[in-house]
């Protein structure tokens, strides 16, 4: 992935306008610069940046920060001999922050190419890339050759620490929306401005009763064992949840929460994830992630329907019922996949026969192509009964899926997905991946690895496209 940034000629040079005399002309040779990254936890990881050239981070940077796709894309640009190169990651490379730049490196005489590599468990590595090797290109038909710095580097969780922004009270403050109720916003401050510890681990709120004139209290549990695990796994530092992870969270995260549960009449809600440094796609790691599994006593999990074994709590969720009308759609879908694929299969016979019959009429046999022709009717028929018992298998299994849904789980979706500080929601009944377009939630029918992940809770990303779009 070849960037735009800094994409400018390698030298460059004035003429003189005096005619008849000439001047020296200092041409500032560039080279170019490539990053790239080799994410363990996750390889097709989307990691936000920053370029910093001399001091400066280039002017595309000026709004927002850059993605780059780590399994397959690389950071590209050119700098001169002599400049230092360096980057302002994740969170951190949002134009509000940059505070933490990492992987400096002065160029050369040439090319230079830095790889970083992810490395989970505690480890006490630095950013500073090391030189491992120079390579001497064969000479061009000029007898010029080119050398190239090859730099390698580890990107361990104390550096995705470093560059995940902790925001203080005052920036909590300035992001949290002006329409926020003043117990909600007061809230909120209390996981940036040190209240909460292990003395004091439960955030507690008493807002007004939406539809009365009373009042509700709502409870976030933050689950310190939970919310640690990945932590504790790969930071060597000592990390503190209430003062190292909880303030690394985007503000608008908690509020969207909160108004959510204030909206649905929700107690009481347990988060299983906050910031984390090694599983999981770049909301959490940049502190946009926010994961719940109970809300009051309904838990969110429905991995019974794939068959695993419920626990209790969560016996509710997936009826008998449910189980085989999805195993009947199941198998209506694959039939309606296979006879599809059939049908289209003998369409590019027919294709290729009406061809045949335009180009070399003599070359089709008559018997042959009434066969073709009765098995593309028959294909056809069979396809779209085929896609009508799909239709009325999905229709009976979402019928039965949405009758057993707790209502307040559906309540709660519904506010979340109303609020404007939140980009995408994932739970174990549907999978919604941009909330502010027009297109409805898919059901979650735990089929690929997004899915699945979301099949025991909830997970909502906060919408802020300085950091990510």
């Amino acid at each position: 992935m070849a960037n735009t940034q800094n994409t400018k000629p390698a030298a460059s040079a004035t003429t003189n306008a005096t005619p008849g005399t000439c001047v020296d002309a200092k041409c500032a040779q560039k080279h170019k610069i490539t990053y790239r990254f080799v994410i363990a936890s996750k390889p097709d990881l989307n990691m936000p940046y920053a370029v910093a050239i001399g001091g400066a981070v280039d002017a595309a940077f000026k709004d927002r920060a850059f993605g780059v796709a780590c399994k397959n894309g690389k950071i590209e640009f050119y700098a001169e001999s002599g400049k230092e190169v360096k980057l302002y990651l994740n969170s951190d490379a949002s134009p509000d922050f940059r505070k933490e730049p990492v992987y400096a490196v002065s160029v050369g005489n040439g090319p230079l190419e830095v790889t970083i590599t992810e490395k989970t468990g505690e480890h006490a590595d630095k950013d500073a890339p090391t030189l491992k090797e120079t390579r001497i290109s064969e000479p061009d038909k000029n007898g010029t050759t080119v050398t190239t710095q090859y730099y390698t580097a580890s990107l361990t969780g104390d550096i995705w620490l470093k560059v995940t922004h902790k925001y203080s009270i005052d920036e909590a403050k300035a992001r949290i929306p002006p329409t926020t109720g003043a117990e909600i916003k007061a809230a909120v401050l209390k996981f940036y401005d040190g209240s909460l510890s292990d003395a004091s681990p439960k955030l507690s709120v008493t807002v007004p009763k939406q539809g009365s004139n009373g009042t509700q209290t709502i409870v976030i549990d933050p689950n310190k064992s939970e919310s640690m695990s990945n932590v504790s796994a790969n930071i060597q530092a000592a990390t503190d949840l209430y003062k190292d992870v909880l303030p690394r969270v985007h503000p608008e995260g908690f509020v969207a929460l909160l108004e959510a549960a204030q909206e649905a009449g929700i107690e009481t809600l347990k988060l299983t994830s906050t910031w984390r440094p090694m599983i999981g796609s770049i909301a959490h790691r940049a502190g946009l992630g926010l994961d719940v599994n109970y809300l009051d006593n309904a838990q969110l999990n429905r991995e019974e329907l794939r068959g695993k074994k419920p626990t209790k709590a969560a016996d509710d969720n997936v009826s008998d019922e449910e189980k085989r009308l999805f195993a009947e759609k199941e198998k209506a879908d694959k039939e309606a996949d296979e006879a599809i694929a059939k049908r289209k299969a003998l369409e590019k016979q027919q294709t290729e026969l009406d061809g045949l019959k335009k180009t070399n009429p003599g070359k089709v046999d008559p018997l042959k192509e009434a066969a073709l022709a009765k098995a593309l009717e028959e294909a056809t028929e069979n396809a779209n009964k085929a896609q009508k018992a799909k239709r009325e298998t999905n229709e009976a299994w979402n019928k039965e899926r949405d009758k057993n849904e707790p209502a307040k789980v559906k309540g709660y979706r519904a506010s979340l997905s109303k609020c404007k500080c939140v980009s995408q929601i994932f739970d174990p009944w549907f999978m919604d991946a941009n909330t502010q377009d027009q297109i409805a939630a898919k059901p979650n029918e735990q089929r690929d690895a997004n899915e699945k992940l979301h099949a025991h809770h909830l997970h909502i990303t906060v919408r802020e496209p300085k950091i990510r779009k």
